[in-house]
């Protein structure tokens, strides 16, 4: 190889370093931080009765599913479905508390159209039914209250 010959493959070896640090830099800000957790998070918050997968909420932050299950797992402790089931019955128990809507109207409120499972699903989160959990907290609140 002439001088001429090894300048330009050198010069082509620099670029190409240059580009993969580049890429590097760009890759690692696109991945998702605590920050980007915590905004998919903050979504899951207001939006925990809508019916959502994991794919349509990688895709609307824009990250691939498997990682953003990851990346959730490692910031919250917990999986993206046992958070939203957190949410979810944490938001039947206040509702069962607090009003006298149906055990029905509740599970619709709270993203469930299928009653049977909502009651599964209440009873293994709470150790009982909703209509146990509705008679044990009322009493235990007029019992205070008196």
């Amino acid at each position: 190889m002439t001088d001429g010959n090894l300048a330009i493959a050198g010069s082509r070896s620099a670029k190409r370093i240059e580009i993969n640090r580049t890429f590097r830099v760009l890759s690692k800000e696109k991945l998702p931080s605590a920050e980007t957790v915590m905004q998919v998070k903050a979504y899951l918050d207001q939006h925990y009765s809508s019916k959502i997968s994991l794919d349509q909420l990688a895709q609307m932050f824009f990250i691939s599913p498997f990682y953003l299950s990851r990346q959730f797992h490692k910031h919250t402790g917990y999986s993206i479905r046992q958070y939203i089931l957190q949410l979810q019955m944490g938001e039947a128990e206040n509702i069962l508390i607090f009003s006298d809507l149906s055990i029905k109207e509740i599970a619709l409120k709270c993203g469930y159209d299928n009653l049977p499972y909502f009651y599964s699903l209440f009873r293994k989160y709470a150790h009982c039914t909703p209509a146990e959990y509705r008679r044990q907290y009322t009493k235990t609140d007029q019992k205070k209250s008196s």
